[in-house]
């Protein structure tokens, strides 16, 4: 079912309302906030707002605030294009911006769009999409960027669509937007929209980095220069995400780029530092690597299966393929963890089961728990056989 939501008429089809020319919303969705309703909901699990109820019969508990219908006091431009991070706000007066958007108030259309945005999981719906494009359109900077990514990337709800969508981020990029830089270097970077162009790449995220102080074009710098074999460059721009503290997930991608390619006596210590802090910060493809790197004994640190079984077990619960791999020998074998056989086969079957990848060594492994905890040979000598199908020779 789909209500207008302007005179809340309800169509069972259709995209516009056949007696004011309103864009039609899902009723799945919240009348007030816009917010994605559960099914059977009775009221809005954001804001409380009863499901159904016409949006001229909504009110807050606040007896000072407006009313959809009613003039709020002094609505001017001013008061709200102040700042551009108001969709943020937990206080967020949706009346307020609701008023000022049906006056094509640029702003205001941008931060109800990005309201709708994070209350609907970072997905815009219908009437999110045409608040932003019509924002875009009026030449509202944040949203222009905003639109030309979403366009250039196929993200939150829009068809992909580069050519048209770094239009618009050339436009945010001449009001001064801080992140037109990176969008432009990211779309030059791999070819959206335009011609690869690595050399502009870097031009665009170095203005990114200097102008706006922006980590995600220092992260990327590093990714330029790693990908032209200018490891020392590569580093020093990773290394300043690390100094400026701001961007944890980047932290597994540093280490991995100082274990894989070093530069000298040291760099894997480097390396196994940015992935011990990767960890601390959640990043799980750090736990996965330094789980591998104690499992093995490679990359400067001596084997130690109880410290691969601690980090395995997060890189397990992230879902990374390794982790659960060289987990499962773990369990299987009793090696740095007490032996539990229900838990090694369950983790080495999803792996082995896995579609995505052909992995000899979890065949292996899982021959190696049939056959030496004796549990069933023949299921042992059938994983044997396909750890050899696939290459794994022990």
């Amino acid at each position: 079912m789909k209500y207008c939501p302007r005179c809340n008429k309800k169509f069972e089809n259709g995209k516009f309302c056949t007696e004011c020319g309103e864009q039609l919303i899902d009723d799945s969705v919240c009348s007030k906030c816009g917010f994605k309703l559960d099914p059977g909901a009775k009221f809005c699990s954001e804001c409380g707002t009863p499901v159904g109820l016409k949006n001229d019969a909504v009110t807050d508990s606040k007896s000072d605030e407006l009313s959809l219908d009613s003039e709020p006091e002094e609505v001017s431009a001013d008061d709200i294009l102040n700042d551009e991070t108001a969709w943020e706000s937990e206080d967020f007066d949706y009346k307020l911006f609701k008023k000022a958007a049906e006056q094509e108030h640029p702003m205001a259309m941008y931060n109800l769009a990005k309201k709708y945005w994070y209350n609907n999981n970072k997905m815009y719906n219908e009437y999110g999409k045409r608040l932003l494009r019509d924002a875009a359109d009026l030449g509202c900077g944040p949203a222009l960027v905003e639109f030309g990514r979403c366009l250039v990337c196929g993200a939150c709800g829009f068809e992909q669509s580069p050519e048209i969508g770094i239009r618009y981020i050339k436009d945010g990029y001449t009001q001064n937007e801080e992140c037109a830089p990176y969008w432009l270097g990211y779309c030059k970077q791999y070819g959206l929209g335009c011609e690869m162009d690595l050399d502009e790449a870097i031009k665009y995220y170095k203005e990114g980095a200097k102008e706006f102080k922006d980590d995600d074009c220092n992260y990327q710098l590093g990714v330029c220069y790693d990908e032209i074999e200018n490891y020392e460059e590569a580093m020093k721009w990773f290394d300043q995400v690390d100094s400026n503290g701001s961007n944890a997930n980047c932290f597994s991608e540093i280490g991995i780029s100082h274990l894989k390619n070093p530069r000298g006596i040291g760099d894997y210590e480097i390396g196994i530092r940015y992935l011990e802090k990767a960890d601390e910060n959640n990043d799980l493809c750090g736990a996965d690597w330094l789980g591998y790197c104690y499992f093995h004994g490679k990359y400067g640190v001596e084997q130690d299966y109880r410290k691969a079984v601690y980090y395995l077990k997060k890189g397990a619960e992230g879902g990374y393929h390794d982790s659960k791999k060289y987990l499962g020998y773990c369990y299987g074998t009793g090696t740095g963890v007490e032996k539990n056989l229900e838990k090694s086969l369950s983790l080495l079957n999803e792996v082995c089961y896995d579609e995505d990848y052909e992995d000899g060594e979890a065949f292996y492994f899982r021959g190696c728990v049939y056959r030496d905890n004796k549990i069933d040979s023949q299921k042992a000598i059938n994983s044997f056989k396909q750890a050899k199908a696939f290459g794994y020779e022990p």
